[in-house]
C-alpha cells in the first residue's frame, strides 16, 4: 500500500452559539443526562465533526468532502447527528440532508427522534425547515433560491431534509437541486450530508465489475449536487468497509472523528471484557438445544424457557426496585433469518407464556409454578449487591404481568412495522417480546432490552453480527445489571474476540486522528479472530490477510527522530535502573543474553505505552498492547514475563549484569545493526535478530530461540544503526536514498522485540 502523508489539516474551531446551547439544554432536561462528563463528551463529539467539515475554499481543493464519525452500536448516533445539525447551525450551515436508512421503519425511527430534538431546541419553529421525502414545489424553490441572497432569510433558517437511502429519493432532490433555474452546487454556502449506517448500501458492490451501484452512484451525484462547501458524513459503529474502499474513491474517508461514549453507555466489553462479566451475564445456548430449521418433531428449546423465566422474574423485580425501572421491558429473540422459525419460535413462547399464565392464576398450580421461578429469581437477584429483595415480595408484580397484555410480535419483511404505527408499538404495552432477524439488526432500536436470546448461526461478515449487538446502549445500572445474554457458542467467541479488534482499529486511528485519511497509513492493520471476516467481499476489493506473528520485531527503528530513539534508550536506562539486579546469564549455555523472571504484564504494559515506534509499526505495536489490555484474564498484571537483555558472547561470561558493569560500562552492550540500500525505492527494514553462531569454540543459537515455552518473552536490544557500502550499493544509489541517509542515527537506541505465546486464532487484515 501508497503510504499517505499530507500535512496536518488546517481544522477550524467552530463557535458554539444559542442553537447549540438549547440542545445540550434539552439534553439535560428531557434525556437526563446531566453529568458535566457526560455533556462534554456530547459536545467534544459534535465539535469534532463539524471541524472537519469544509466551510470555505481550501488549500487542498476539499470543496467537497468526505468524513467519517465512528461511534458504537446503539451509542446515541442519532443524538450525535442532531447536535451536529444545532451547532452547524450556529456556523452558518443552510442546508443538512439526512439519508435514514434503507427502510421505511429506520426512516420513520430516526426521523421521529430528530424533529423531536430539533423541535424542542426551536421552540418558535424558526430556525429548521423539514422535508420529509421532498418533491419539487414552489415553496421549496423559493426557499432555496432565498439561500442565495443577503436577506433575513439566510441568517435564520436551515433546511433540513430526511430521506430514504433509495436510488430514485436520492435523485428527486438531485433532480431538484440541478434544475436550471436554481443550480444550487454553485452556491458558495456550506451543507451538510449526514448518512446514517454508511457502511450499508452507500459503499459500491460492483467496485470489482468497474460499475457503480445504483445507491453508490445516486449519493455521489447528489454531492455534486449540493452547494459548493458540502461535506459528506459518514456515521456507523461498523466502518470497516469504508476503510476498504480505494483510497481514491470519493466515499473513503478523508478525515475521522472517534466517538467516545459516557458511563452510562453499555458495550460489548461491559458484557465480555473478563470471565466474570462473562459468567454474570452470558449464558450458553448448547448445540443440541438449538433446533434444525427442518425438524418438524422439535420441542421448545429449554434455554429458551429459562431465558423467559428471567425476562418474567428480572421484570418484577425491575418493578419493585427502591426506584422503579422505567417500561418498556424487551425480550428479543432471534434465532434464525428464516420466516419460518420466526413463526416457529413465536408459538413456542406463546404457548409458554399463556401456560404460565395458567399455572400462576390457578390456585392448584400456583405454588408449583413460584416455586420453579425461584431459580431463576436467585440467579436474577445475584447481580444485584445488597438487595434486600424477597421472592415473596416480587410474587405480586410476577402475576401482574402474565395478566397484562405482553405484547408477543413478530418483526421481519412479511410483519413489519409501519412507519405510521412505530410510536403506537412501544406504547401499546409495558411488555414486549420481538422474534425477528434482518429487521432487527441494524439501526433499529430495541427499547428497554433486558433479555436477548439469539441462537442464530452468526455467519462471517464481522459487521453484520456486530450490528446484531441489540442489547447495547445507555442503560440505567439496575437495568444493565438485570439483564441477560443467552446466545451459542459461535457468537460467544466472536464478541469476546471483538473486543480485540475494535479497540486496536480506534487506537491506530486516534493516533493520526487529525490528519487527512488517517485509515490509509502505512501499517493500518485490523485484527480478527478466525473464522470471522471484515465484512461482505463485494465492497473491497484484494485485502493482505495473513496470521498474526508469534514475534513482534521492531524493524524500522533507523527511521525514528533521534528524539524518539532518545526517548527509547531512556527507557532502557529505566528498566535497568530498576530492575537491573535481577537479570542473571541464563540457564540455556547457547544463550547470548542475560535473563531475568522480574518483570511483570504490568511493566511490558508501560513499556509498550512509552516504546517509540516508526509510523509503519504502530499497528503491530497497537495489536500486542491491546491484546494485553483487552484480555486481562489471559494477561494478568502481577503474572511475570520473561525479560531478556540480548548480549555479545564474551558479556555472558559474567554470571550477572551486575557482575558485568563492575568492569565494563553499559555502552559495551551496544553493537551495531548496518542497513544496506535495496535495489528497489521501498525504506530497507531491519532484522533485529543474529542467527546462529560458532564463536568461542562454541554453537550459539539465535536470537529467535530465546524465548519462554510459557511466558511472554521480552527481548531488549541496545544498538546503533549504520550504513552499509557493500559492493558499491551506497556509493552507486546515494542520491536516489539519500532520504535514508538523512534519517539514520548513529547513537545508542533500544530495540525490542516479543513473542506471544499463543496467536494462531488470529489474523490481520490491511489494504
Amino acid at each position: 500500500m501508497t503510504e499517505i502523508r499530507p500535512a496536518k489539516s488546517n481544522l477550524w474551531e467552530p463557535i458554539i452559539g444559542d442553537t447549540f446551547e438549547s440542545f445540550l439544554k434539552f439534553v439535560r432536561e428531557e434525556r437526563g443526562i446531566s453529568d458535566d462528563h457526560s455533556l462534554n463528551i456530547i459536545k467534544n463529539n459534535a465539535l469534532n465533526i463539524l471541524k472537519r467539515c469544509v466551510i470555505e475554499e481550501d488549500e487542498n481543493d476539499f470543496t467537497k468532502r468526505t468524513t467519517l464519525h465512528l461511534g458504537e452500536v446503539q451509542s446515541g448516533k442519532t443524538l450525535t447527528m442532531c447536535s451536529a445539525i444545532a451547532l452547524a447551525y450556529d456556523n452558518n450551515f443552510l442546508i443538512s440532508t439526512i439519508l435514514t436508512g434503507t427502510k421505511n421503519i429506520l426512516k420513520a425511527q430516526n426521523q421521529d427522534r430528530i424533529k423531536e430534538v430539533l423541535n424542542a431546541i426551536d421552540s418558535g419553529n424558526t430556525k429548521f425547515i423539514y422535508y420529509s421525502e421532498p418533491t419539487d414545489n414552489d415553496q421549496l424553490r423559493t426557499q432555496l433560491k432565498d439561500l442565495t441572497k443577503k436577506k433575513k432569510f439566510i441568517a435564520n433558517k436551515m433546511i433540513v431534509f430526511t430521506m430514504l437511502k433509495h436510488q430514485n429519493s436520492i435523485k428527486r432532490l438531485s433532480k431538484i437541486f440541478t434544475s436550471e433555474e436554481l443550480n444550487v452546487s454553485s452556491y458558495q454556502i456550506r451543507s451538510l450530508i449526514l448518512d446514517d449506517e454508511a457502511d450499508q448500501a452507500s459503499p459500491n458492490t460492483q467496485a470489482r465489475k468497474n460499475k457503480r451501484s445504483p445507491i453508490n452512484n445516486s449519493i455521489i451525484e447528489l454531492r455534486k449536487d449540493h452547494p459548493k462547501f458540502c461535506t459528506y458524513i459518514q456515521v456507523t459503529a461498523t466502518a470497516q468497509p469504508l476503510f476498504l474502499i480505494d483510497k481514491d474513491d470519493p466515499m473513503s474517508p478523508d478525515f475521522i472523528s472517534v466517538s467516545d461514549t459516557p458511563k452510562a453507555y453499555i458495550g460489548i466489553k461491559n458484557y465480555f471484557l473478563t470471565k466474570k462479566r462473562r459468567e454474570k451475564f452470558v449464558i450458553k445456548i448448547e448445540e443440541e438445544d438449538i433446533p434444525e430449521p427442518d425438524d418438524s418433531s422439535a420441542f421448545m428449546p429449554q434455554k429458551l424457557q429459562e431465558a423467559l423465566d428471567h425476562y418474567i422474574v428480572a421484570t418484577a423485580i425491575s418493578e419493585t426496585l427502591e426506584k422503579p425501572l422505567k417500561p418498556p421491558f424487551t425480550f428479543l429473540c432471534h434465532p434464525d433469518w428464516r420466516k419460518e422459525e420466526h413463526n416457529r419460535y413465536e408459538a413456542w413462547i406463546r404457548k409458554y407464556i399463556n401456560k404460565l399464565k395458567e399455572q400462576i392464576l390457578d390456585e392448584d398450580y400456583e405454588e408449583n409454578a413460584h416455586e420453579a421461578l425461584k431459580i431463576p429469581f436467585e440467579k436474577a437477584i445475584s447481580n444485584l449487591e445488597k438487595s434486600s429483595i424477597s421472592y415473596e415480595k416480587i410474587k405480586n408484580n410476577v402475576g401482574k404481568i402474565l395478566e397484562s397484555n405482553i405484547a408477543i410480535r413478530i418483526i421481519n419483511d412479511k410483519f413489519p412495522i409501519e412507519e405510521a404505527n412505530l410510536k403506537d408499538f412501544w406504547n401499546k404495552s409495558n411488555y414486549h417480546i420481538i422474534i425477528g432477524g434482518n429487521c432487527i439488526e441494524r439501526g433499529f432500536t430495541v427499547e428497554g432490552i433486558l433479555v436477548t436470546y439469539m441462537s442464530r448461526n452468526p455467519g462471517k461478515n464481522s459487521d453484520s453480527i456486530q450490528q446484531r449487538a441489540r442489547f447495547c446502549g445507555f442503560k440505567n445500572p439496575n437495568h444493565f445489571l438485570l439483564s441477560r445474554l443467552w446466545l451459542d457458542e459461535e457468537n460467544i467467541t466472536f464478541f469476546k474476540k471483538y473486543i480485540l479488534h475494535e479497540e486496536t482499529i480506534r487506537k491506530s486511528i486516534q493516533e493520526n486522528i487529525n490528519e487527512y485519511k488517517p485509515h490509509a497509513k502505512e501499517g493500518f492493520e485490523m485484527p480478527l479472530v478466525k473464522p470471522f471476516q471484515l465484512t461482505r467481499k463485494n465492497v473491497h476489493g484484494d485485502l493482505n490477510i495473513g496470521d498474526a506473528k508469534e514475534w513482534f520485531k521492531t524493524q524500522y527503528g533507523q527511521y525514528l527522530t533521534r528524539e524518539d530513539q532518545l526517548k527509547n534508550y531512556k527507557l532502557s536506562q529505566n528498566i535497568f535502573q530498576e530492575f537491573k539486579s535481577s537479570f542473571r546469564r541464563s540457564q540455556n549455555p547457547r544463550w547470548r543474553c542475560f535473563e531475568s523472571n522480574q518483570l511483570t504484564i504490568f511493566d511490558l504494559k508501560k513499556i509498550l505505552n512509552k516504546y517509540r515506534t516508526y509510523e509503519v509499526e504502530n499497528a503491530p505495536k497497537n495489536f500486542y498492547s491491546k491484546l494485553i489490555e483487552c484480555y486481562t484474564d489471559e494477561y494478568k498484571d502481577t503474572e511475570n514475563i520473561s525479560t531478556y537483555l540480548m548480549v555479545d558472547t564474551d558479556a555472558v561470561k559474567y554470571e550477572s549484569l551486575d557482575d558485568y558493569l563492575l568492569t565494563n560500562p553499559l555502552s559495551k552492550l551496544v553493537y551495531e545493526r548496518n542497513i544496506t540500500y535495496p535495489k528497489d525505492i521501498k525504506l530497507p527494514k531491519t532484522n533485529p535478530h543474529r542467527g546462529p553462531d560458532k564463536k568461542g569454540g562454541f554453537n550459539w543459537l539465535g536470537d529467535s530461540d530465546v524465548f519462554s515455552e510459557k511466558k511472554i518473552s521480552l527481548q531488549i536490544m541496545l544498538l546503533k544503526y549504520g550504513l552499509s557500502d557493500k559492493k558499491g550499493i551506497y556509493n552507486e544509489r546515494k542520491e536516489m536514498h539519500k532520504k535514508i541517509d538523512n534519517l539514520i542515527n548513529t547513537e545508542e537506541t533500544m530495540l525490542i522485540c516479543m513473542k506471544f505465546k499463543d496467536l494462531k486464532h488470529w489474523r490481520i487484515f490491511n489494504i
